[in-house]
């Protein structure tokens, strides 16, 4: 299969520190080595890294994202130590740069709909800064802020990098409340709590 791999690299103020990409054919279920992140990016100021790598089709259509943080300090072990349950850490990786990660400004919306599969929750999100907006979650809730579950999510706790916009889907359970209320936060984003607007039946 015929696709498209690409890398980008930037810092803690989304800075741009590496990027490249390369044509690739890949069978289904196949892994090979096709870009490296060289090593001179590890010799600078930056203390983490933030690693988006993308793959799609010949029609351009996304078919994998990945995004990492990767500290500038790696966990090292203490292999001679190692026993049955686990092998003890010699150093912890160092993610204390992730404090000094700028605020970010996420727009958030939500509508209800009634569906086949049951009534669904749509959180649209939108990172409407120049900052990368870091592990936004939601959750839903009933009016005095009890915890509705079981909810399967479509996807939650994840990153928008400036600009980007993404929905979450979430579909309640039968005895979900009539009008419960989604609570979006993140680590660099303010909280924010929503009450989805009704949308029309089956859309």
């Amino acid at each position: 299969r015929d696709l498209h791999a690409s890398v980008q690299v930037h810092g803690i103020q989304w800075n741009d520190l590496y990027q490249a990409d390369t044509n690739v054919n890949a069978a289904p279920d196949s892994s090979q080595q096709i870009l490296s992140i060289p090593d001179s990016l590890y010799t600078g100021k930056e203390r983490i890294f933030f690693i988006d790598l993308t793959l799609t089709d010949a029609g351009g259509h996304v078919v994998s994202r990945n995004f990492y943080w990767v500290p500038y300090t790696l966990t090292s072990f203490d292999w001679g130590r190692t026993d049955y349950t686990h092998t003890p850490a010699e150093r912890y990786a160092d993610l204390t740069a992730l404090a000094g990660l700028p605020k970010a400004q996420v727009l958030a919306t939500a509508d209800a709909a009634q569906t086949p599969q049951g009534r669904v929750i749509r959180v649209h999100l939108q990172n409407t800064s120049s900052a990368l907006a870091f592990q936004i979650s939601a959750a839903v809730r009933t009016q005095d802020g009890g915890l509705i579950a079981p909810v399967l999510w479509s996807d939650n706790w994840v990153e928008l990098i400036p600009g980007e916009s993404i929905t979450l889907t979430a579909r309640l359970p039968g005895n979900a409340p009539a009008t419960p209320t989604v609570l979006v936060q993140g680590w660099n984003v303010a909280p924010v709590s929503l009450t989805p607007d009704a949308a029309s039946p089956g859309s």
